[in-house]
């Protein structure tokens, strides 16, 4: 058998990299907008696209939103109940723009 070992001698350090060593990688996300009940909560842009899950009953739905001044990178996926809570208003201007 071979074992993946290495001698200690053939270690070396890793130099420190740059901040800016690789390009579009900025992780710095936006302040909170509103606090609620003590959480901080983001605004959401837009609904961006959903999904329907067939069930015994009724199917289930999914939507996937878009946090406003978050990249697409960071873009979520909520239920029904979840939005038709927080943001009753964008899932009806949703259901409008795709019936």
């Amino acid at each position: 058998r071979i074992h993946p070992v290495f001698n200690v001698s053939s270690l070396r350090l890793r130099p420190p990299t740059p901040p800016n060593a690789i390009p579009r990688q900025h992780h710095k996300p936006p302040p909170p907008l509103r606090i609620n009940r003590g959480a901080p909560e983001h605004e959401i842009e837009r609904i961006v696209a959903h999904h329907r899950f067939p069930g015994p009953g009724r199917p289930t739905y999914s939507f996937q939103i878009r946090w406003r001044d978050h990249d697409t990178t960071e873009d979520e996926w909520f239920s029904y109940g979840d939005l038709i809570d927080s943001a009753p208003r964008l899932l009806k201007e949703y259901y409008l723009a795709h019936s």
